[in-house]
């Protein structure tokens, strides 16, 4: 490979050797070079005279040359020799050093002269670029360089205009712009640039006059430095984006406590001070920046004392506190001393913690009031069984000194000191506490009623914690299962005549017909009083009900002890007969129940008359089970009266005038939806206490072509037998919402959903659609639900009650105290609302029972906080009473009868007016 370094042919430039020397060392050796020949030469003749005249060498050669003059010549070539060959290895070893050092200079070097003419260059210039060896020539000027450059592709301008455009050509310079680049550096200037190739790398460009006149330029690969400050500085940048990301303040302090650097969020904290902050500010000084501009609460006069207190803070290797600003606003302080001394502190805003940490105070107090105030007992126990916390209510429930009570004390302390009070026999201490272990260590909440020595009667519940303790509550439920008692008995009778009603009917038949399968005969009676209605028009509801009460009284003398009698509702009764032999003692007891009967009852004066019709069905010949026996005696009935009333008939096969009359009905009832035959009156309720109007209820009227109103104790039992009552619940559902969607705000509207529509499983996808497509807010629907409906107590029906109150629909308990009610299913679900029955509301004038029985129901009601209305209030005595006894609402005549919804719209808009 040629030395770069060398002479090239063509250089003008003349070459001494092997490895060629720098142009600019053999240019100046013809200076210096003859004078040291002929000295040398004229030494060596002399030396060399005596050698000759002892060898008889001739002086004068004969030949007109003198010997000494040949020896001189030859003494001076050999002279010339020696010394050339001893400069010129001094030349080359000196060159070779300069060829080394160049070659391994890590920048690329260039040399010029005066004219801008290339006299130097090394190895590495041509690998910086990509130039191939020997592409560069001596003499070239820098446009040259340029364009190999661009050949190379480390070069992507124009190289002429690149060359005239540095020394401005056509402006300053005139001329070759290659030979003025040397005017450039004139007088020392050095300059310094950076170029990026279009690889991508950047070269470091120093260029610097010469003492000749010239100039050399020096070129460094600095890429990889720039690829490190490049990453410092996104390292930099990230590192200040994650210190503005953060939610709190930061700031950071050198070892002579001076600032170095802060973010934004820093800034806003202290933002009195943040005109004052810089690089290079004590800590010190921003300190007291900050109490002369009143930022801290605390420093308010004792400002150098809190200035103290800080800087004691501070001086601590890690430190956190709290402090509090002049605009109310808390901060933690967290300050870190870092290796090198200085700090770096974080300031957080904690104000929302201390407002929730100040509620939970407040929550707490109020907790605790709550706690002491409650009517229950509470007790709260750890895992080991002692005693965390109890109110005063648990220590007098148990006749306990509540400064016994303390913290600690375990939980057969407790039971010795309730055993010494005489709450509960020390027999029994063991079994119940391991009742109560027993109970929290399932870890699922319990319900005990626990008898006390007193005769009260308490219930325990027991909640597990998740630490291994529990939580027990203790309420005195003595009147409440007294009430439920009373309840539960009303559940299973009629309330006007304290019969047995459907429910307990159903149930006493079942025993029955177990017996009636074991060889028994049993009949079933249904009784239909005639002219019953005339009674009520004429002599009033109060004489209508003594009526059945005395009827009652004499049915029940006419039957065996093993006998049952039951009012079904209104004027039916039913009557199971049982140990029966043969067929005609059914008939006898028909015939002695009719004597009774129809025998004259004097009431308040009046002499009232009144006949029955009976229908008789027997087991096992006519049926074996409880439904179809009483379908069968239902079906006898009709033909009693069909009969012209006033007898009994027995069920015959061949009954089928009532089937065939049910079925026409049944078949105009399937179309009479479609037919647009059905109509919504409205019944207003109304608040006891306000006055106001606060729901009305829709009622479902059936306008037949021919036959006029249907009633709806005729079609609606029919529809749920067959299964129309879902169809046509919905219609009521999505009729009653759009209606009621153009009522006032403040008015709800009342549904009544069947047993059989709550059992169907797209009852909560029909009220979710009448809500959307009428906009009526759930707020504003009522559902009513009979008590049949809690009878089953079935899972479904609970769950689908539960997805309407999610719903935001309110559930009302209709016609309570009617015969299917069961105070275990209401704890299972909460209703909004319990609807008393209109018998109970008729007693109330002069019946004793009735009104402790209603009272009975409305606290009942508020202790599950439920409101109470009564129905069918129809005298302002009885609108006095109910409102006494703490019912909430009222339904009746006395306010309005149901009306269609012109005539509600009306009344309602003239109530309004009323109003205003």
């Amino acid at each position: 490979m040629r030395n770069p370094l060398s002479a090239q042919p063509g250089d003008n430039a003349p070459s001494v050797g092997r490895p060629g020397a720098p142009v600019g060392s053999v240019a100046r050796l013809s200076d210096w070079q003859g004078p040291i020949v002929r000295v040398a030469a004229y030494l060596v003749s002399i030396l060399l005279l005596p050698v000759a005249a002892c060898a008889g060498v001739p002086v004068d050669s004969g030949q007109g040359v003198p010997t000494i003059d040949l020896l001189v010549a030859a003494a001076l070539g050999v002279a010339a020799l020696a010394c050339g060959w001893r400069i010129r290895s001094k030349i080359v070893r000196r060159k070779l050093r300069y060829d080394t050092a160049l070659n391994n200079m890590q920048p690329g070097l260039l040399l010029f002269d005066k004219d801008g003419r290339l006299v130097l260059y090394n190895e590495r210039f041509l690998q910086m670029y990509r130039l191939p060896p020997g592409s560069v020539k001596l003499g070239c000027c820098l446009s040259d360089l340029l364009r190999l450059r661009k050949a190379a592709g480390t070069f992507s301008g124009d190289p002429d205009k690149f060359v005239s455009k540095l020394v401005g050509s056509g402006g300053e310079f005139v001329g070759d712009p290659d030979r003025a680049i040397s005017k450039l550096f004139e007088g020392g200037r050095v300059e310094r640039k950076e170029m990026r190739v279009p690889d991508g790398r950047v070269i470091s460009i120093t260029n610097q006059s010469t003492p000749d006149h010239g100039w050399v330029s020096i070129h460094e690969d600095i890429t990889p430095q720039k690829r490190a400050e490049e990453e410092l500085r996104r390292a930099h940048e990230t590192l200040r984006e994650v210190m503005e990301l953060m939610p709190a303040g930061l700031v950071m302090y050198d070892e002579q406590d001076r600032l170095v650097l802060w973010n934004r969020r820093y800034d806003a904290i202290y933002a009195e001070t943040a005109d004052l902050r810089a690089p290079g500010v004590s800590f010190v000084e921003m300190l007291r920046a900050g109490v002369a501009r009143n930022v801290y609460a605390a420093a308010a006069g004792r400002e150098e004392a809190w200035i103290a207190e800080r800087l004691a803070l501070r001086n601590q290797a890690n430190q956190t506190h709290e402090q509090r600003l002049r605009d109310g606003r808390w901060l933690r302080v967290d300050d870190y001393r870092m290796a090198s001394g200085g700090f770096i502190g974080v300031r957080v805003d904690i104000t929302e913690l201390k407002q929730r940490e100040e509620e939970l105070r407040l929550q707490n107090m109020k907790l605790d009031a709550a706690l002491q105030s409650m009517s229950q007992g509470l007790a709260m126990f750890d895992a080991d069984r002692r005693l965390i916390f109890c109110n005063k209510q648990y220590a007098d429930l148990y006749g306990l000194s509540p400064e016994l009570m303390t913290p600690g004390l375990t939980q057969q302390q407790i039971l010795d000191y309730r055993t010494q009070s005489g709450i509960i026999p020390l027999s029994a201490a063991d079994d119940y506490i391991r009742d109560r272990e027993s109970k929290a260590g399932t870890g699922a909440k319990s319900e005990t009623f626990v008898e006390l020595s007193d005769g009260r009667t308490l219930s325990v519940v027991i909640q597990p914690t998740p630490a291994g303790g529990w939580v027990t509550t203790h309420e005195d439920i003595t009147d409440r299962r007294r009430a439920e008692t009373q309840v539960a008995h009303l559940a299973l009778h009629d309330p006007l005549t304290d019969l047995p009603n459907r429910a307990l009917l159903r149930e006493r038949l079942e025993v029955a017909l177990r017996r009636v399968r074991a060889g028994d005969q049993l009949a079933v009676l249904y009784l239909d009083l005639d002219h019953f209605k005339d009674v009520n028009d004429t002599l009033g509801h109060a004489i209508g009900d003594e009526l059945l009460k005395c009827i009652a009284d004499r049915v029940r003398g006419c039957l065996k002890a093993d006998d049952t009698l039951a009012r079904l509702g209104g004027d039916e009764f039913a009557v199971i007969q049982t140990a029966m032999r043969e067929r005609g003692e059914a008939a006898d007891l028909a015939e002695l129940i009719h004597e009774a009967v129809t025998a004259p009852c004097v009431l308040d004066g009046h002499q009232v008359l009144v006949g029955v019709s009976i229908g008789i069905s027997l087991a096992p010949s006519d049926a074996d089970s409880a439904d179809q026996l009483l379908k069968n005696a239902d079906m006898a009935l009709y033909g009693a009266k069909d009969s012209g009333r006033g007898t009994h008939r027995f069920f015959e096969p061949r009954m089928s005038s009532r089937a065939s009359a049910r079925r026409s009905l049944e078949i105009d009832l399937r179309n009479a939806l479609s037919r647009d035959e059905f109509e919504l009156h409205y019944q207003p309720l109304v608040n006891l206490e306000s006055g106001r109007i606060t729901s009305c209820e829709a009622l479902l009227r059936w306008r037949h072509p021919e036959r006029g109103l249907v009633s709806p104790a005729e079609f609606i039992p029919l529809a749920e037998e067959t299964g129309i009552i879902v169809r046509l619940g919905k219609w009521v559902l999505a009729s009653a919402c759009a209606e009621a969607a153009a009522w006032p705000d403040d008015i709800a509207v009342s549904v009544n959903i069947s047993p059989v529509q709550i059992k169907d499983s797209t009852l909560v996808l029909a009220v979710v659609q009448a809500l959307a497509s009428s906009g009526l807010p759930a707020r504003r629907l009522e559902i009513e639900v009979t008590e049949s409906v809690l009878l089953e107590q079935s899972r479904f029906t609970l769950t689908t009650l539960h997805q309407l109150r999610n719903l935001g629909v309110r559930i009302a308990l209709d016609d309570f105290g009617t015969g299917w009610s069961s105070m275990s299913a209401l704890r299972r679900f909460r209703f909004d609302k319990l609807k008393i029955d209109r018998s109970f509301i008729h007693d109330l004038s002069d019946q004793s029972e009735a009104e402790a029985i209603v009272r009975v129901l409305a606290e009942l009601a508020k202790s599950l906080r439920m409101m109470t209305t009564a129905e069918g209030v129809e005298t302002p005595a009885q609108l006095e009473r109910v409102r006494n006894l703490g019912c909430t609402e009222m339904q009746g005549y006395l306010h309005s009868k149901p009306m269609p919804l012109h005539d509600l719209r009306q009344f309602l808009s003239a109530r309004r007016m009323g109003a205003a």
